[in-house]
């Protein structure tokens, strides 16, 4: 959830319900309530944001976690596509780079090669906390983002901060 932990959240319904956002940028908090209408954890209404029932469960059963982040990550149409894409290609696995553009494609959207990445990045980390990542990409590794085997100089990981997409050298 765009620069917020599941930290803030605990620690503020297990204490007085009142989120400290001083130290948070207006455009990160705001992007963040979204995702988390979205994710169906909070209803924004004027002058007011409801804490959905959900969230009280992810607080308190944090082994339901992972399975309440995938229930209403699923209900986002461009993750359930990114999810169809993982599947699709959970065989031979594809960089993020290929990812992203194969996500661009279905979704019609023009996005710009590093968007396309920086997106399947993102989206690819929500995967994986969600249970949803097929093996070949369930995990952060040193080596190829196509599996098991080695870098070349020309291959981003999963977690470089670079987008690259010239296939230039990342050290």
């Amino acid at each position: 959830m765009v620069g917020l932990t599941d930290d803030v959240w605990v620690d503020s319904l297990q204490k007085d319900g009142r989120v400290d956002w001083g130290d948070i940028k207006w455009s990160t908090l705001s992007k963040a309530l979204s995702m988390l209408e979205d994710l169906e954890f909070v209803e924004r209404k004027a002058g007011y944001i409801r804490i959905m029932p959900k969230t009280f469960e992810f607080v308190s059963h944090p082994d339901k976690r992972s399975f309440l982040f995938a229930e209403g990550a699923l209900r986002i149409p461009a993750f359930k596509i990114f999810v169809e894409i993982l599947e699709t290609h959970k065989d031979i696995g594809l960089n993020l780079s290929e990812i992203g553009n194969e996500l661009r494609k279905r979704l019609d959207v023009d996005w710009k090669d590093s968007t396309a990445e920086v997106n399947a990045k993102i989206m690819m980390n929500w995967a994986r906390h969600a249970g949803l990542a097929p093996s070949v990409f369930a995990n952060t590794q040193k080596g190829s983002a196509r599996g098991t085997g080695e870098r070349t100089p020309t291959q981003t990981t999963l977690f470089d901060n670079s987008t690259n997409n010239n296939r230039e050298a990342v050290n």
